[in-house]
């Protein structure tokens, strides 16, 4: 794969390889990356004259360790992926890719927002929607939450 279909992809030169700690298993050097082919499967579908068309969805990621803390992993870390999912005409002499869903993995906007949604800093997290605030809190006009909640944790008792 050339720098250019890593970028057309949302993929991003240069990440290295991953332990499932976090740790760094080994460094790439743009324009080497590492990306992961998760899926590859054949969806068939009928054309409304009746002509069966088959495509081959192929889903591609890539994964880097984000500190918690944007500094150490040690203290804690999140899978931040991003990538494409591609639907490719597999069609003798037409092959091609006929739509990419793609998420960007250099978004540093999108990679910000998963960092206070992992760690609980956002304003609207469903968490605080069935419990309370921000500490999970569940109050007496919160019924499914005093329902769920450990004893204790509501005014309920």
């Amino acid at each position: 794969m050339n720098l250019g279909l890593y970028k057309e992809f949302g993929l991003l030169p240069g990440i290295p390889a991953y332990n499932a700690d976090g740790t760094v298993r080994k460094e790439r050097q743009a324009p080497e990356t590492t990306f992961e082919v998760h899926s590859v499967r054949l969806a068939r579908r009928a054309t409304p004259d009746g002509v069966t068309i088959t495509n081959i969805i192929a889903t591609i990621t890539q994964r880097q360790a984000i500190a918690f803390d944007g500094k150490d992993i040690a203290n804690g870390f999140f899978w931040f992926r991003g990538g494409a999912t591609l639907i490719i005409d597999p069609s003798e002499g037409r092959e091609r890719i006929c739509y990419a869903i793609i998420k960007n993995s250099g978004s540093k906007d999108r990679l910000d927002r998963q960092r206070q949604m992992t760690i609980g800093t956002t304003r609207s997290s469903l968490r605080a929607l069935y419990f309370g605030g921000p500490n999970g809190m569940a109050g007496a006009a919160e019924p499914f939450a005093a329902m769920h909640a450990e004893r204790g944790d509501s005014d309920d008792g």
